[in-house]
C-alpha cells in the first residue's frame, strides 16, 4: 500500500525531503491532487478486492468514477447511497448474475413452487421478481461496504482531509507525513511567537477559578502557512487531580491498576457558552453607542450605509465624480497582535454601567413542514434604583409565522462579573494542540463569540483615539469634514446645506471604513491620502497594530512605493482599475463596488 501511495500520489512537490529551511508555504501548497488521491484508492482497491465482486470492466469505470465524485466532494456536500450505485448493472457482476445465482435461488424456488398448481404463472413472476430485489439488495449491502468501510478508511489512513483559507469549500488531501511535519512547524513558531508551555499544575491553576476550560486547536492551511483555528463551542475536561483507583492483588503482592469506570473528571462548559451573556451586552453597546467602534463595519450592509451617503456627498456639488484617491491596507495578524492589557484598559471604558439587564424569550417558528424553537437573549437597560427595565434590542428579523414567547426570566450581568469573564478569556486563554496545553500571552483567540467584537472596538479605540485626530489635523481644524464613517456625525452634510462654499472647497472630503482589519480610505486631496499611508506604515506602537507591508493598495502613484506590484491596482480588460478590499472590488474612478471573484481561480 505505501508504494502504491508513493507511486501514485508522488509528485515532485511531495517527493522533497523536509528540512529547517523549506518554507512554510511550500509545504502548505504540497497537498495531492485529486485525481491522485483516486487513483491511489483505486489501485488499493484492484489490488485487494476479488475482481468478481468488482464487476465486468465497464462496473470498473462507473465505480472508479463514483469514487472520483466521492473524493471531489465540496465541504458539507453529501454522498448518498443511491449515487453510488448510480448505473451499476447487476448483469454487471458475476456472482449477482444468473448463472452464478441459480444454485442459491434453486432451492427457494422450489420450495416456493412445491405444493401449487402447475399453471400458477404469477406465483413463479412474484418468485423472479422477489429475486431479483434479493440481488438490488444484496449489490446495495456490498456498494454500501465497499465505500464505509474500504474507501473512507483508505482516505482516513492515508491522508489528512482540511479545507483552506484561499480554497472556501474545496477540500484538500495532504499525505500524512506532510501534514505532520507542517504540524511540527506550526507549533514550533506557536511557541516562539505567542504562547507558552503549561505544565498540569499551571493548567488547573487558571481554570480551576472559572467555569469554562480550554479549547482544541486545529490547523486551516493558507496561503503562506498555517493558521491555527480554535473549537470554542465545545465543553472539555481534564482528569482529577487525585483519580480514585482501584486495588486489586495478585497473589501475594498487591498491584494498584486504575479502572477506567474509576476515573473521575473535571468537567468544564464550553468557552463560547460561559461568554454567551457577555455577548449579548457587547451586542447592545453596539446597537446603542456605534461610536465607540470607531471606523467598524461589520457587513456589507453596514458598507452600503456608508459608502453610499459618502458618494451622495461627493457628485452633490457637479453632478460628477471629483478624482479620489484610496489607500487600502490590512492589520497584520489582526487577532495575534492585540495588546491584551491595552484592550482590557478599553474595554473598561466600554462597559462603564454598575449592571445589564438580560431578558430571555422563544421564538417558535412555524415553517412549511417543521416546527422549531430558537432562544432569544436580549438586553435590556435597567435602572438599578427603581428596577424598571426597557427593551433595547428589536424583535428578531426573522418573525414572520411566528410566536413570540416571553419567558418572564431576567437577570443583571454586574460589570464586576463581566470584567472577570473579560480577563480570563483574553489573558487565560488555553489551547490544546495534541496532548499538550498552550497559553497564549498575545493576542485574543479566534472563534470566540467576542472575536469580532474584542477586535472592533479595540481598534476603534484606535480610530477614535489616534487616527481620526491625524485625519482631523491633515485637512486643517477649522475647516475639517468628518465622513470618517462615525455614525450620527454628518458634518459635511451641514456644511453643504448651510452654504459654507467656501470652506468644502478648501477641504478634503475623506472617509474611513475598517472591516474587522481591513481598511479602506477614501479622499479627495491625494496629499492628505499620501499622508495617511505614511502614518499607517509606521503603524501604532501603543496598539502594537502594524500593516501588512505587502497587502498595501494605492490608486495613486507616491515616492515611497515604485512599481505595479506594491499597488496591487487590477486592471480589467476594458481598462478599468480596481482596487481589492475585504472581497470587494473598489472602482478607483467612479467607486463603484463589485464583488471580487478573483479569489477564486479554480471556479471562475
Amino acid at each position: 500500500m505505501l508504494i502504491s501511495l508513493q507511486n501514485e500520489c508522488g509528485t515532485v512537490s511531495l517527493a522533497k525531503e523536509y528540512d529547517g529551511f523549506q518554507l512554510e508555504g511550500e509545504l502548505c501548497k504540497s497537498y495531492c491532487l485529486k485525481k491522485q488521491v483516486v487513483s491511489f484508492i483505486w489501485a488499493v482497491c484492484r489490488s485487494i478486492i476479488p475482481q468478481d465482486l468488482l464487476g465486468t470492466t465497464s462496473n470498473w469505470r462507473i465505480l472508479r468514477k463514483h469514487i472520483s465524485r466521492f473524493v471531489h466532494l465540496r465541504r458539507f456536500e453529501r454522498f448518498s447511497l443511491k449515487q453510488c450505485m448510480h448505473k451499476l448493472k447487476i448483469s454487471g457482476f458475476p456472482l449477482l448474475s444468473n448463472k452464478h445465482s441459480s444454485c442459491n435461488s434453486g432451492n427457494h424456488v422450489m420450495r416456493q413452487a412445491k405444493g401449487q398448481s402447475a399453471n400458477t404463472y404469477d406465483g413463479w413472476s412474484s418468485i423472479s421478481f422477489s429475486s431479483d430485489t434479493m440481488k438490488h439488495k444484496v449489490l446495495e449491502s456490498w456498494i454500501f461496504w465497499f465505500f464505509s468501510s474500504l474507501v473512507v478508511p483508505l482516505v482516513q489512513a492515508n491522508f489528512y482531509v482540511t479545507e483552506s483559507e484561499h480554497g472556501k469549500q474545496e477540500v484538500f488531501y495532504y499525505r500524512k507525513s506532510i501534514w505532520e511535519k507542517l504540524m511540527s512547524r506550526a507549533i514550533t513558531c506557536l511557541k516562539n511567537q505567542s504562547y507558552c508551555l503549561l505544565d498540569g499544575e499551571s493548567l488547573r491553576k487558571i481554570i480551576g477559578k472559572r467555569s469554562f476550560g480550554f479549547s482544541r486547536v486545529r490547523f486551516r492551511p493558507k496561503e503562506n502557512g498555517v493558521r491555527a483555528l480554535a473549537n470554542l463551542k465545545a465543553s472539555s475536561r481534564i482528569p482529577a487531580k487525585q483519580p480514585s483507583f482501584r486495588v486489586q492483588s495478585c497473589g501475594l503482592q498487591g498491584k494498584v491498576s486504575l479502572h477506567p469506570k474509576s476515573v473521575k473528571y473535571d468537567n468544564f462548559r464550553s468557552v463560547n457558552g460561559v461568554l454567551r451573556d457577555l455577548h449579548v451586552v457587547l451586542k447592545g453597546i453596539q446597537l446603542k453607542e456605534p461610536e465607540k467602534l470607531g471606523s467598524s463595519v461589520f457587513d456589507y450592509n453596514d458598507v452600503f450605509r456608508k459608502l453610499h451617503p459618502f458618494l451622495s456627498v461627493l457628485k452633490s456639488r457637479s453632478g460628477t465624480m471629483p478624482g479620489v484617491f484610496i489607500v487600502v491596507s490590512d492589520v497584520s495578524k489582526a487577532f495575534d497582535s492585540i495588546n491584551q492589557d491595552k484592550l482590557l484598559t478599553v474595554m473598561k471604558d466600554v462597559a462603564l454601567k454598575d449592571g445589564y439587564l438580560l431578558k430571555k424569550s422563544h421564538q417558535v417558528v412555524c415553517a412549511e413542514k417543521s416546527l422549531w424553537v430558537h432562544q432569544n437573549l436580549i438586553l435590556g437597560h435597567q435602572d438599578i434604583s427603581t428596577g424598571l427595565s426597557n427593551l433595547t434590542s428589536a424583535i428578531p428579523a426573522h418573525s414572520r409565522h411566528s410566536i413570540l414567547v416571553d419567558q418572564e426570566w431576567s437577570r443583571t450581568i454586574r460589570k464586576e462579573e463581566i470584567h472577570f469573564y473579560l480577563r480570563e478569556h483574553v489573558k487565560g486563554n488555553v489551547l490544546q494542540v495534541d496532548k499538550k496545553f498552550y497559553l497564549q500571552s498575545v493576542g485574543i483567540p479566534q472563534g470566540s463569540v467576542l472575536s469580532s467584537l474584542l477586535c472592533s472596538l479595540y481598534y476603534g479605540h484606535l480610530d477614535k483615539n489616534v487616527i481620526f485626530p491625524f485625519l482631523e489635523k491633515s485637512c486643517g481644524s477649522a475647516a475639517a469634514e468628518d465622513l470618517s464613517g462615525r455614525p450620527n456625525r454628518h458634518d459635511c452634510f451641514s456644511a453643504l446645506d448651510s452654504g459654507e462654499d467656501e470652506i468644502m472647497s478648501s477641504a478634503p472630503k475623506y472617509m474611513l471604513l475598517r472591516f474587522i482589519d481591513d481598511l479602506l480610505f477614501i479622499s479627495t486631496s491625494k496629499k492628505q491620502a499620501a499622508s495617511f499611508f505614511s502614518r499607517l506604515q509606521r503603524g501604532f506602537r501603543e496598539y502594537n497594530c502594524y500593516m501588512n507591508q505587502e497587502k498595501f493598495g494605492l490608486n495613486f502613484d507616491i515616492e515611497q512605493i515604485s512599481g505595479d506590484t506594491r499597488k496591487r491596482v487590477y486592471v480589467v480588460e476594458d481598462g478599468n482599475s480596481f482596487l481589492r478590499w475585504s472581497g470587494l472590488f473598489i472602482n478607483c474612478c467612479t467607486l463603484e463596488v463589485q464583488a471580487d471573484y478573483t479569489r477564486f481561480p479554480s471556479l471562475f
